[in-house]
């Protein structure tokens, strides 16, 4: 049918893409546009709607993707606003009207049918899916999100989604289905036997396999870091004793390589046995001491060592050469001691300091990355205990405090694992930020969620013995550009502006409304490739109070 209506919104929407749509925009053009007002007639008159239902189908066809003309993700509201006023100057009927606009919005991403004539529109919108070009237009897509979305995939990653996406779509209307099933079927048996392909290509590699691999990398950066510090402790500590001459660079590189071993292999137990046991200046005295003792026990035994393998001496004549007598003089005992307190006490300082601001934040300091402001773009998760109020009522404020602390403790190693800087703690709540490559990577910010939530089944019966019951808590995601820098004079702190840090303030505040664990906003789900055994959920589309733009929420759910 082709109502005057239907013609001016054809000749609207053609000229308005024509003009502001961009040549990146390889799959959501006009031409899908037109694609899919084919198919939304096809399928009406296969589903035997009336005329008027007909063209309130089309006319929402012409119009669902005209959003993109102003934005990428968040465009069917755009499509919404823009359809509205368009039909409101033709006098189109309030009533019509809203269901346009709300056939429009079920093509959202993700978003299920509530009734036939959303059906038939989300139907026609993914008709792709079951019609011979569905691997071609695929491709246009792909090339689309790398551009947009920042997005990119392997051969493989992108037959893996795919057939996530052709498991988990499926046709609202009896007609696409006996018409286009059968194709559909046809294309993720092909992308299933490409999944396969890779497989074996790759070896079949296991997922534990790769994580182990990933594992090794870990630990061999890190030990790198260490040995690189501890060579530069020892031979710092050697040129102050014996000063710039061969014996002294030998026993240095020996000796280092004994430091930078033993910090690596001692970190964790300081951590863990002192740090967390003991105030700042009880721990900044151990670990200063605890140093000292391990530069100056290197230095004796980089020089043993040297006499023995270097200068090929035997044991008992150590103690008559000259490097032995250098070092045990009171000279160089007083400077080693003295060198030792100094690189012991700024280690240390530095370390305990880093623990109370972040690490991450700790260099930025360092580097001065942020004492001008800089526009960066982050994503950000808040993390919030649920029922604090009740449950410190019940505990008892001290009892309450060293669950609180446990709690934050035991989340620490996944955030870290994840990339992820915590930036602060607020009351019960923690936050947590990556700049925006970290996080999308290996879809590092959903993967510190899982990570906790692993982490915390894993402590459950250890809370239930302490405290009586495991922890719940909720967590909203969001991301977006915020202004990053140094603030205040008495006490500077890194700081983040931007209208993303209260948009994701409010995601978290949903969780309980919606009966949901996690969500997440459309803006940051768009931009990550989800992890095979995740799927994303549509939830809901709330408008904010004081906020322009409506936000469309996401859950996770893990297979």
């Amino acid at each position: 049918m082709n109502s005057p209506i239907i013609v001016a919104a054809e000749e609207y929407v053609s000229s308005l893409m024509q003009e502001k749509l961009t040549s990146r925009h390889y799959y959501h053009n006009l031409l899908h546009t037109r694609d899919v007002v084919a198919y939304a007639k096809e399928i009406s008159k296969g589903e035997n709607l009336t005329e008027a239902e007909q063209e309130i189908v089309i006319l929402a066809a012409w119009f669902h993707d005209v959003g993109y003309t102003e934005k990428y993700i968040g465009h069917e509201e755009e499509s919404q606003e823009i359809a509205s006023e368009f039909l409101r100057q033709h006098s189109f009927p309030e009533e019509k009207i809203l269901i346009v606009k709300n056939c429009i919005l079920s093509t959202k991403y993700l978003h299920h049918s509530g009734n036939v004539l959303e059906s038939v529109l989300i139907d026609a919108d993914r008709l792709t899916m079951g019609r011979p070009d569905f691997k071609e237009k695929g491709e246009l897509l792909r090339k689309e999100w790398e551009y947009y979305l920042d997005k990119t995939h392997t051969d493989e990653e992108w037959a893996q989604i795919q057939v996530m996406y052709l498991q988990e779509t499926e046709f609202n209307t009896r007609y696409a289905f006996m018409h286009y099933q059968k194709v559909k079927d046809q294309h993720l048996k092909y992308f299933k036997e490409l999944v396969i392909q890779f497989e074996h290509r790759t070896n079949l590699i296991s997922l534990n396999s790769r994580k182990y691999l990933q594992y090794l990398v870990n630990q061999f950066v890190n030990a790198t870091g260490s040995l690189f510090l501890g060579f530069s402790i020892g031979i710092s500590l050697s040129l102050t004793v014996w000063g710039n001459l061969n014996y002294a660079w030998g026993i240095g590189i020996i000796s280092g390589l004994l430091i930078g071993l033993s910090l690596r292999i001692g970190d964790r137990w300081f951590d863990r046995y002192i740090i967390r046991k003991f105030s700042f200046p009880v721990s900044l005295v151990i670990g200063t001491m605890m140093l000292i003792l391990l530069f100056k026990a290197s230095q004796y035994a980089g020089m043993i060592l040297y006499d023995l393998m270097v200068a090929e001496m035997r044991f008992s004549e150590i103690t008559e050469s000259r490097i032995f007598h250098d070092i045990i003089s009171s000279q160089g005992v007083f400077i080693l001691l003295w060198s030792a307190f100094l690189i012991s006490l700024i280690l240390n300082t530095i370390k305990l300091t880093s623990r109370i601001i972040g690490p991450g934040m700790m260099k930025s300091y360092l580097i001065g990355r942020y004492h001008k402001p800089v526009e960066e773009e982050r994503i950000f998760m808040f993390l919030d205990i649920n029922s604090s109020t009740s449950m410190a009522e019940q505990m008892g404020i001290e009892k309450y405090h060293d669950m609180l602390n446990r709690f934050f403790y035991d989340i620490g190693s996944p955030i870290s694992r994840s990339r992820g800087e915590i930036y602060q703690y607020v009351g019960d709540e923690v936050v947590v930020t990556w700049k925006m490559k970290d996080g999308l990577e290996q879809a590092n910010c959903i993967r510190c969620y899982f990570r906790i939530l692993k982490q915390m089944e894993k402590m459950k019966p250890e809370y239930t013995s302490l405290f009586g019951f495991m922890p719940e808590f909720k967590v909203g995601m969001h991301a977006g550009k915020v202004i990053t820098g140094e603030v205040g004079r008495t006490k500077t702190e890194i700081v983040f502006h931007g209208d993303v840090i209260n948009t994701t303030e409010r995601i978290l505040n949903q969780c309980i409304n919606l009966g949901k664990k996690i969500l997440i906003s459309e803006n940051l789900i768009r931009r990550i490739a989800l992890l095979p055994n995740v799927h994303a959920e549509y939830v809901t589309t709330r408008l904010f109070k004081g906020k322009e733009n409506e936000v469309s929420l996401y859950t996770l759910i893990k297979k």
